[in-house]
Order: structure tokens, then sequence, then C-alpha cells
């Protein structure tokens, strides 16, 4: 009786241990898939704002690698990855943002065919993320999203972020546009950007390949 008991406990154990771990790699994919799909994001913001294109979004993920209007090689993109949620570099292409007053883009509203303007990309994994809420200020469409298809990191020039920085007494000063600050009372502007400013390519760390 006393090994059988021992047995079931054991069993108990390994189950539970397996749904953890299970649970902490879906959440490590989930911000996997964060950190490059706001990659893609940044690097069609670089070439979108390249005086060379004037205000024209890619026409393939491969012009991130390498930019065509330039002679020498000029990466927008470190290297195109691979989706976290299918384990294949199976983005799904979304068409630019509609011009100010029209609404934004749906999943429904169209695909990228060869030759058309890319906006941004998103997985297409209908599985149902863990994180509904609490995204950065970049990401905070994605709330209360039920699919991971549903997180569509696209660039749209006329959203504007704001942004803040961490002050070193620790509060937040927000940015104004041009990566000036509004300062505290008694603070003077220092006319940087925000701690952190995200380098070209992510600067990060990814954890997958």
């Amino acid at each position: 009786m006393g090994m059988l008991i021992i047995i079931l406990i054991i069993g108990i154990t390994s189950a539970e241990l397996g749904r953890s771990w299970k649970l902490f790699t879906r959440e490590e994919k989930e911000k996997e898939l964060l950190w490059r799909g706001n990659q893609f994001r940044l690097a069609i913001k670089r070439y979108y704002n390249d005086p060379r294109h004037k205000g024209k979004y890619p026409t393939s993920l491969q012009d991130l690698l390498e930019d065509p209007a330039y002679l020498n090689p000029v990466r927008d993109l470190r290297k195109l990855y691979k989706d976290p949620m299918t384990g294949k570099a199976d983005w799904a292409l979304d068409p630019p943002p509609p011009p100010p007053g029209i609404a934004p883009n749906t999943i429904e509203g169209g695909t990228v065919v060869a030759g058309q303007a890319i906006g941004g990309v998103h997985s297409i994994s209908d599985e149902r993320p863990l994180k509904t809420s609490n995204f950065d200020l970049d990401d905070m469409s994605f709330t209360g999203k039920t699919k991971y298809s549903e997180w569509m990191f696209d660039y749209n020039p006329n959203t504007t972020t704001i942004q803040t920085q961490i002050t070193p007494g620790g509060a937040a000063t927000p940015l104004i546009p041009g990566g000036t600050t509004t300062p505290l009372p008694g603070q003077v502007p220092t006319g940087q950007g925000p701690t952190g400013t995200q380098t070209p390519f992510g600067g990060g760390q990814s954890v997958l390949q």
C-alpha cells in the first residue's frame, strides 16, 4: 500500500512538473514572438523613413535584409526571424495602413501578394495567447486578442506612440516628438531620447533560434 501511495505521488508530481514546463515554454515563445515581431515593425519603420524611399513601404521582406536602394549592403533587419509559434519563417504579410480617418487593417482586410507593399507581419497561429493585457505601448492593440494571428506587428506613420523616460529619481517623464522630453518641475530638458532606446537590429538577445 505504501509503495502504491509513493507511485501515485510521483505520478502527480511528474504531471504537475510537465504542465509547469509546458506553461513556461509557452510564455517564453510569447515573449519571443513579441520581440521578433517588433524587429519586423522597426525594420519597416527604418525602411519607410529612409530618405531614399520617400515614404514607401518594402515590397519584400528580403528588402529589409539588403536594401535595394543602396549599392553596398544595408540591413534594416538582422535576419529573417522564424515565428516561434510555428517554428518557421511563415509570417503572414499585412498591407500598409489606410489613410487617416479610414478603419485600420484587419486580417480579413486582405493579404499581400508578390510585389505589393508590406506594412507589417503577423503569425499564422490561431492558438489562444496566455498574455492578454499589460502590453508595451507599441503593442497595446493586442489587449484582449484571442489568437496569436491577431497580434499584428504593423508600422503606421500616422500613429505617434507616447514613450517615457525614467529619470534618476524614478519618475517617468513623457517624451514629445523629436526625442526631447517634457521636463518635470525643477528639471531642465536634456534633449536626449528615452533611456534604453532601441538600437538598430534590436540590440537585445534572442531567446530562440
